[in-house]
């Protein structure tokens, strides 16, 4: 076996059956902080949109709709399309403060 194809099968994510996407990517540690294989939960149903129909692609100006930050622009910084997310820089943030 050729080690590029050993590479490339190594590097490949396994994901359980009850897998659910959210915005880390799969395989960090931040993913399997909260997807850790032993709790199983209900999987989320979200119809896929077909390719032809999809025109978001990351830094993209797009325009928000609805919401509180109805009528911002912003570009697209991550597209989730398992999920059917698209996260804008500096829309779609929740504030945390320490101290």
């Amino acid at each position: 076996m050729r080690l590029s194809a050993l590479l490339a099968l190594a590097s490949k994510v396994t994901l359980p059956p009850h897998y659910r996407y959210g915005m880390s990517p799969p395989g960090s540690v931040a993913d399997k902080r909260k997807n850790p294989p032993w709790i199983r939960r209900r999987p989320v149903v979200v119809e896929p949109i077909s390719d032809e129909d999809w025109y978001l692609f990351c830094g993209d100006t797009v325009e928000i709709l609805e919401g509180k930050d109805a009528g911002k622009q912003g570009k697209v910084v991550q597209v989730i399309r398992q999920r059917n997310w698209v996260v804008v820089g500096g829309l779609n943030t929740h504030y945390r403060y320490i101290g």
